[in-house]
């Protein structure tokens, strides 16, 4: 007994699905479904347009990981930018020491900050104002020098032949010893009026 294999078809008419004997492709027939007659033909396979699903979970955990990759790189870049900027010359070196204004009579001292030169030396930086009502001749200020730990490492003295009243000084004194990280404004040795002896 020959058995025959049936096949899926489709109609031309009306697009209906049925299937039909293997041996009669090509053949005009009755369709069932409308009942017009249509060449029998093979049903065309439907191509699958879904991209598998594990494709699409593997295509977003690398995205995942390439965005959250990319965001970690600008986060350290920002990082170094950031160290890079704070050690760079000029920039300030340490914290600004407490207000010395009232430290000295008759004269308002800034907190001397510490500053990194182009050349890699470390500056003193400061103000001194004479709020005196007359000149002083020979003015000096001393201040204790300090490495980053706070351990003392000398005192330093800058000096002004003339300070009018109501003058303000800006100092930008380079410091010899390359430890030195703060500085703290001490009174002054000699500061006598104009005319004094």
């Amino acid at each position: 007994m020959n058995r025959t294999k049936n096949v899926p078809g489709v109609c031309a008419q009306c697009g209906g699905h049925f299937d039909f004997a293997a041996e009669h492709i090509g053949l005009v027939a009755p369709c069932p479904l409308c009942g017009r007659e249509t060449e029998l033909q093979l049903a065309t396979p439907e191509i699958g347009t879904a991209i598998p699903r594990r494709m699409v979970v593997w295509t977003l955990v690398t995205v995942l990981v390439l965005v959250a990759g990319f965001a970690l790189c600008v986060l350290l870049l920002k990082r170094a930018e950031r160290l890079a900027d704070q050690n760079r010359p000029g920039r300030r070196a340490t914290v600004d020491a407490p207000a010395n204004s009232n430290l000295i009579p008759g004269y308002s001292v800034s907190p001397i900050r510490a500053e990194k030169g182009a050349d890699g030396a470390v500056y003193a930086v400061g103000e001194v104002v004479n709020t005196r009502n007359q000149a002083v001749e020979n003015f000096e200020l001393q201040f204790q020098i300090a490495d980053a730990d706070g351990k003392p490492l000398g005192v330093g003295t800058l000096s002004r032949k003339h300070f009018a009243p109501g003058e303000r000084w800006t100092f930008r004194e380079r410091i010899p010893n390359p430890r030195a990280a703060s500085f703290v404004a001490l009174p002054p040795n000699s500061a006598a009026p104009a005319g004094s002896p």
